[in-house]
């Protein structure tokens, strides 16, 4: 049975994600941590963190990029530069979690379950008009 797409994520400002682990503790929500690397273009060493809650059906939660390896201009044949936010379904999300974290890029949909769509900034074109 196809259920769509599965992952989601809330990205932090941050370079670590201390706040939203004390967040996880305070809610007695059970996640896991990962630390990740990897050298870039001319030998530049990337580092990120990631929370992966323990209830699947939540976002996980990434830190920026340190350094932040996004180039200043991004220029695409189709003009999208970047994402202006997401829209996901509300059900089966942990509102109380959810409302402690950062959803500025979030637009939450009564009645649904997970990601349904991609909203890009300055740009008609929706995600499905790429994916099909």
């Amino acid at each position: 049975m196809l259920h769509g797409w599965c992952e989601w994520s809330i990205e932090s400002a941050e370079g670590n994600l201390k706040k939203e682990e004390n967040i996880f503790r305070q809610l007695k929500k059970g996640f896991t941590t990962h630390f990740g690397k990897r050298t870039y273009i001319q030998k530049q060493r990337l580092t990120w963190h990631l929370i992966f809650p323990k209830d699947i059906e939540q976002p996980f939660i990434m830190s920026v990029y340190t350094p932040d390896p996004r180039p200043q201009v991004i220029s695409n044949p189709n003009k999208i530069a970047t994402v202006d936010y997401i829209v996901v379904g509300e059900e089966s999300l942990d509102m109380n979690l959810l409302k402690c974290l950062d959803l500025s890029k979030i637009r939450l949909l009564k009645g649904n379950k997970g990601i349904q769509s991609v909203v890009f900034k300055d740009s008609e074109i929706k995600i499905e008009d790429i994916l099909n």
